[in-house]
């Protein structure tokens, strides 16, 4: 599930004091922002998250694909430890089929997700994907898929400040080709809806390295970017982030072979190296593990169902190590027509923030609300009992509760949800009034490294499940 939604058009005032704090503005990129553009039916909603020290003074500027001119967007202040959403659906100057790009400004650390909120009720799916606040000269999109029934396309954005050319090369087709998008301004995005694109003929899976370099030079650019799919018309669908430099190690904080109403996970590891075969080994912590090998820019799927013996059942994690050559992966979540899908992490952080964790115990059977669980990894040393904490935080801002961690050994992972601080979490992002909004920071000790993963699930019917997930954000600085 994936939200991210802005709405209001104020002006920004212009005075002095104003532009004084634009100078030191933390800068964070949303590559895709699209209200039922190329048949998609869905609306942007972005969520945004204060993980700073002071009250946070937001703006958002909005670029319709293609042009350089902003639609911009004051937004009221945010308090300390406190979310907001503002859904693009709801802008006045917005077109009926906006697609383009957002860049938001605040004067203090912000944590950004974005999700598509389905315009027809036949679809459940909410795909999220996390917001960058860095950009590299060149990305990997993994796992983007074209076939019959499902609109799929990608989206890459320029986090520079000069025009940038973006060039896509197509990797696990028939074979590698590529495609230019030129002169896109700075802030603005490129788009490619794979259903136009006939070198990938009716049906392709794979993977996309994407360039940029400065218009008219051989100047590096500044990208980010993001693949999403949908199938229009059940709970399958979802959007990924781009990934930049791959490693011979990843940890995944998922992995299930028929747990939990049926879920399986799949990992599609790709092999970066441009010339080296990659021996590929999944291990998963139940001492199981499937062995690969992965040409030269080539992807595999490894399910968690596929080493013999493998119990029914099974609910962990795992960890993809290569011999030599840099891999990147992702994993998916499958039940029936349920996809959800998360990025594997070769790194981790010691505080990692994460914008939307709502929870609910009355309203979840009935498909009313959702549940957020967080599964937290250990890319580190082993850290004692009370080393680390989750703090729920309500959209005010106001610390609901704190979660302790028990001793939490390295490689493991550990899960949490506002269920655990009892009658407090029992509706935790849910107000009376009908607002939603809840947060959740990860707080580990100075030099440690964790990940997480927060997986957003509902059940619209009996049976049928609909979730999404998003990698927890590293706020800028944090060792």
């Amino acid at each position: 599930m994936k939200e991210a939604k802005r709405s209001l058009s104020m002006k920004i005032p212009m005075r002095q004091f104003f532009w004084s704090i634009l100078l030191t503005m933390l800068i964070i990129f949303t590559p895709l922002a699209a209200v039922s553009g190329d048949g998609t039916g869905f609306s942007t909603t972005i969520i945004y998250q204060n993980v700073g020290l002071d009250v946070a003074h937001v703006t958002i500027l909005y670029y319709p694909e293609g042009q350089s001119t902003p639609v911009t967007i004051a937004r009221p202040d945010l308090p300390i430890g406190a979310t907001a959403s503002v859904s693009i659906g709801n802008i006045d100057t917005s077109p009926a089929s906006f697609k383009g790009s957002a860049v938001i400004k605040s004067d203090v650390e912000i944590a950004v997700v974005m999700t598509q909120i389905p315009t027809t009720v036949s679809v459940k799916a909410r795909p999220m994907a996390s917001a960058a606040s860095k950009g590299s000269p060149s990305i990997w999109l993994l796992r983007v898929m074209k076939m019959t029934g499902f609109t799929s396309f990608v989206s890459v954005q320029n986090m520079d400040n000069k025009p940038a050319d973006i060039k896509f090369t197509f990797y696990d087709g028939p074979q590698p080709f590529s495609l230019m998008k030129s002169n896109i301004p700075a802030g603005g995005s490129a788009y490619i809806n794979l259903s136009e694109v006939s070198e990938l003929g009716s049906v392709y899976g794979g993977s996309i390295l994407v360039e940029a370099t400065r218009s008219g030079s051989n100047t590096a650019g500044k990208i980010t970017g993001m693949s999403f799919y949908s199938s229009g018309t059940n709970t399958g669908a979802a959007a990924t982030e781009s990934l930049t430099s791959g490693g011979t190690k990843i940890y995944m904080p998922l992995a299930m072979c028929n747990s939990t109403g049926g879920m399986s996970s799949s990992y599609y590891v790709f092999n970066t190296d441009p010339t080296q075969t990659a021996a590929v080994r999944v291990t998963y912590n139940s001492g199981k593990f499937e062995d690969q090998s992965l040409p030269a820019r080539t992807g595999r799927y490894f399910n968690a169902c596929n080493p013999k013996q493998t119990a029914s059942g099974y609910n962990g994690y795992a960890v993809i190590t290569s011999n030599g050559p840099a891999l990147l992966a992702v994993g998916t979540i499958k039940q029936l027509n349920m996809a959800a899908t998360f990025t594997g992490q070769t790194t981790g952080a010691s505080k990692l923030a994460l914008p939307y964790a709502h929870y609910s115990t009355a309203y979840f059977a009935n498909g009313q609300r959702d549940r957020t669980t967080i599964s937290v990894q250990n890319l580190g040393g082993n850290l004692a009992a009370g080393a680390v904490k989750a703090k729920y935080y309500g959209k005010d801002g106001t610390l609901v509760g704190t979660v302790t961690f028990p001793a939490f050994a390295a490689g493991v992972k550990i899960d949490t949800s506002a269920a655990q601080l009892g009658a407090p979490g029992a509706e935790f992002g849910y107000y009376s009034d009908g607002s939603t909004g809840g947060s959740v920071v990860i707080e580990g000790p100075a030099g440690s490294s964790l990940m997480a993963v927060a997986w957003v699930l509902s059940l619209p019917s009996a049976g049928v499940y609909s979730g999404e997930m998003y990698n927890g954000i590293t706020p800028i600085g944090t060792p």
